[in-house]
């Protein structure tokens, strides 16, 4: 019998200057299945995945000259993927908090729900002095609430 982890969040972004390009490398690539990722050099960057397949992601921009400039969606059921693998999931947020600087994330919500009742959501939180703010991740487990 297959586990799955469903997961689903969102992600507001704050910045000067709407870089899609900068967002969609931050956000990883997407891939059907696993042996389809390509890491080359170690630099390439992708989305969490299941034995079929990745997350899947949508940046959808605001109305122009607002500095909420966009939303990343992220959804998706990963096959394959148990509490076991959660560690993934918190490295590829941290991943991409670091790789999205300088743009400031306003609200970071995703929740991944495995079938043995695993839960956890992911959100994070400026810490630092004035003009020195980073986004850290921060990792709670719903079931020990």
């Amino acid at each position: 019998m297959s586990n799955w982890t469903q997961i689903a969040g969102i992600i507001r972004i704050d910045a000067i200057h709407y870089d899609k390009d900068h967002i969609a490398k931050a956000v990883g690539a997407t891939h059907l299945y696993p042996e389809s990722r390509n890491h080359g050099d170690g630099t390439h960057h992708s989305l969490p995945s299941g034995s079929e397949g990745s997350l899947n992601f949508k940046v959808i921009p605001n109305r122009p000259n607002t500095y909420n400039i966009a939303q990343i969606a992220i959804w998706g059921s990963l096959r394959d993927f148990a509490a076991k693998d959660f560690s993934k999931l918190t490295a590829y947020f941290e991943k991409f908090l670091s790789l999205l600087n300088p743009m400031t994330i306003r609200q970071f919500n995703v929740v991944a729900e495995s079938d043995c009742g695993h839960c956890v959501m992911y959100t994070s939180k400026d810490v630092g002095e004035e003009d020195e703010y980073r986004d850290v991740l921060m990792e709670f487990d719903l079931n020990t609430l």
